[in-house]
């Protein structure tokens, strides 16, 4: 077991990180680490943030940030505006979420306040936003949606989850013990973690049957990459993982209350609060996507090398993934943009904004 000097020093580190990437609105970290000078301690995190390497010390009593400096000339941003967008529109729903499709990338599915939309980006003479079908559940608004092989399973407001397949038949129905705050399905699509006031519910994806519920209330949850255990997010913001049979490996610290968490090609990336942030495992926070004057991000999307975050309030502002450089905000995207996803028709991702007034939105990445 690690003394209490070790654990401090783990979690003053971890602090430390959180502190500056607040302050200067995001990074990627290189490295963290205790350094004495004059007889004084502090904790150097060197950094990326749209420059070749930042530094910035650090107080370890206090948490407060004492320098920040470049340590490289900056890299001009050069980023190239995204294509001419295509729509289309869901007469009278509010869309909450969406979330591409498995099984075909240019598909993605809808959450609205009857049901699940099916939307596909397709090219014939010029590219269109087509919304294939639109699945009524009886069962009031959808909250979030989880797309797993051959269909998509969805939540309620009300406590409900539920899956159809791919031709909007219901495969099953389940009351669950507390309404959820998110859901998502693991690498294979066998199971579904959902987070919920009665803790991280595990279920099964085929038949709805539910396998556990584990600690207490949980605001997200995602599996890890590989699927061998999960990153949950407390209400207040706190991080724990767990191995794939329960217990806690490790517990991390992070600043604000967290949206939503997922895996993503290797990686787990929270949103929440303080922007848009890829998580480690092993060391907690490593890199953060924030814009400036932004508030609370409720939905992301990565691609194309890019980031892109959707705030409460409707912005939407892109982002550099390697360097965390902020490229500026969307324009044009009226109707309150809610939430956000990638879909890819065979020619490279496309951005899908989903917006609260029923309408859809695609624009080349």
């Amino acid at each position: 077991m690690p003394g209490a000097a070790q654990r401090a020093a783990t979690l003053g580190t971890a602090r430390a990180v959180e502190q500056v990437f607040r302050e200067t609105g995001g990074g990627r970290l290189i490295e963290v680490r205790p350094e004495s000078a004059r007889g004084r301690t502090t904790i150097l995190v060197r950094f990326v943030r749209g420059t070749w390497m930042c530094h910035a010390t650090v107080d370890p009593r206090t948490g407060a940030v004492l320098s920040i400096a470049d340590e490289g000339p900056r890299i001009p941003v050069a980023a190239s505006p995204l294509g001419a967008p295509v729509g289309a529109q869901l007469d009278f729903r509010t869309i909450g979420d969406v979330q591409a499709a498995v099984d075909d990338p240019a598909v993605a599915y809808v959450a609205t306040d009857a049901g699940v939309g099916r939307v596909r980006l397709s090219r014939d003479l010029t590219w269109t936003l087509t919304i294939e079908d639109h699945h009524s559940t009886g069962f009031g608004a959808t909250r979030h949606v989880a797309a797993v092989p051959g269909g998509v399973v969805g939540t309620t407001a009300d406590g409900r989850a539920f899956r159809l397949d791919g031709d909007g038949r219901r495969c099953w129905a389940t009351w669950l013990p507390a309404a959820p705050h998110s859901v998502v399905a693991d690498p294979a699509g066998n199971r579904l973690l959902m987070a919920t006031d009665a803790g991280a519910l595990e279920i099964r994806a085929d038949t709805g049957a539910v396998l556990g519920v584990g600690g207490g209330p949980v605001r997200a949850a995602a599996y890890l990459p590989e699927g061998n255990g999960h990153v949950l997010a407390g209400h207040r913001g706190e991080l724990l993982v767990t191995g794939a049979r329960g217990g806690v490996r490790r517990r991390h610290e992070q600043d604000g209350y967290v949206e939503r968490l997922w895996a993503y090609a290797g990686k787990v990336f929270l949103t929440g609060e303080n922007g848009l942030k890829e998580i480690s495992p092993a060391k907690g926070v490593v890199a953060q996507w924030a814009a400036p004057g932004a508030g609370a991000v409720q939905s992301a999307a990565v691609a194309g090398g890019q980031a892109f975050t959707c705030t409460r309030d409707g912005r939407i502002d892109r982002h550099d993934q390697a360097t965390a450089a902020w490229h500026g905000t969307l324009p044009a995207l009226d109707g309150c943009p809610s939430a956000v996803t990638c879909v890819d028709p065979g020619t490279g991702p496309w951005l899908l904004v989903a917006h609260r007034d029923g309408r859809l939105t695609a624009l080349p990445v």
